[in-house]
């Protein structure tokens, strides 16, 4: 009764920070829009550090079998947590769009925190949805720093990429999101300058 108890907890304690993030993430957009000094420059490389984390978040997206079974191919044989490796690489890009060093100094710090503690929960859930498979799995892939020689063995009974998960994991939302965030940060450097 106590594991029940304490994994219903677990699974709450879950929820709250990832409608936190989400909201976390609103406030990060207002904030930007509203201290973002663009360049030229600074947008090429902050575009270019966006593209490739909206690209990993698609190219893991793609392998996640929630509840079914532990991903451990594609990006997940490099990183433990692609998706938030991705959302790292997508706020980075737009710090450097930004070009704002106090937004950038105040937001990320306040980035690691917040997915700390997302990642120490999902950790916590895997090993309890995934024993003793989970456990061999991170003892070969770090979290967040990728891992760029992984023997995993190739397990997965359904290895190839499903992009119908998109859809159902609603990556649009966050595409349009990003896509909406460039238009205004590009209106503002182009137009109230």
């Amino acid at each position: 009764m106590t594991k029940i108890t304490s994994v219903g907890r677990l699974i709450d304690r879950y929820k709250f920070y990832n409608r936190f993030r989400k909201i976390a993430g609103q406030i990060f957009a207002v904030l930007l829009l509203i201290f973002a000094n663009p360049s030229i420059t600074l947008f090429s490389v902050g575009f270019s550090i966006i593209v490739l984390g909206e690209s990993i978040r698609v190219w893991a997206l793609g392998y996640i079998k929630k509840d079914v079974e532990l991903a451990t191919i594609g990006p997940y044989r490099f990183v433990r947590h692609p998706l938030y490796v991705g959302n790292f690489l997508i706020a980075t890009g737009f710090l450097v769009i930004a070009g704002n060093v106090y937004l950038s100094i105040t937001l990320l710090p306040l980035f690691f925190l917040l997915y700390h503690q997302m990642i120490q929960m999902e950790e916590e859930m895997l090993w309890i949805k995934f024993g003793k498979v989970f456990e061999e799995y991170s003892s070969q892939v770090r979290k967040v720093i990728p891992t760029l020689k992984s023997e995993l063995p190739n397990n997965s009974k359904n290895a190839k990429y499903d992009i119908k998960i998109l859809f159902r994991e609603h990556e649009y939302n966050a595409f349009l999101g990003i896509f909406l965030i460039i238009i205004l940060l590009f209106a503002k450097e182009v137009y109230l300058k």
